[in-house]
């Protein structure tokens, strides 16, 4: 790609993504996740990311123990997930890299892999508590 082309999609992807990012925020402030889970509704089991859009609302209506409760999961992976994806960002439109950058090796996506599958069967045994 050519340096004028690279600089145009620079651009475009520097200012749509904050954005698109603020037109989801907003979105979901005002009015809730309008995903629904299909994994629960044709199996009636809860997904790994079952309550994350709940979670997200709750998030930025600043209840954290309410979004902790919908999915603890997405609750303590949100920042990694932000922490990447503002490296990513600024590496992409900016071609800087001023904070560190971790990396995941094979054994590293491995345990992630198995904590999630855990935390899905976990989740799906019935207990007396109250689910969301």
């Amino acid at each position: 790609m050519n340096e004028k082309k690279s600089i145009i999609l620079r651009v475009l992807v520097g200012s749509l993504a904050p954005l698109s990012l603020l037109s989801i925020g907003a979105f979901i402030y005002f009015f809730k996740s309008p995903v629904p889970c299909l994994f629960y509704k044709y199996f009636n089991i809860y997904c790994v990311g079952c309550g994350s859009g709940r979670a997200a609302y709750d998030l930025l209506h600043l209840r954290f123990v309410e979004a902790f409760l919908h999915n603890p999961l997405f609750i303590i992976v949100l920042p990694f997930v932000m922490y990447y994806l503002i490296i990513s960002y600024l590496k992409f439109v900016f071609n800087i890299i001023r904070i560190p950058v971790f990396k995941i090796n094979k054994t590293g996506t491995i345990i992630i892999f198995v904590l999630m599958i855990a935390y899905w069967v976990l989740r799906n045994i019935p207990t007396m508590v109250k689910k969301f």
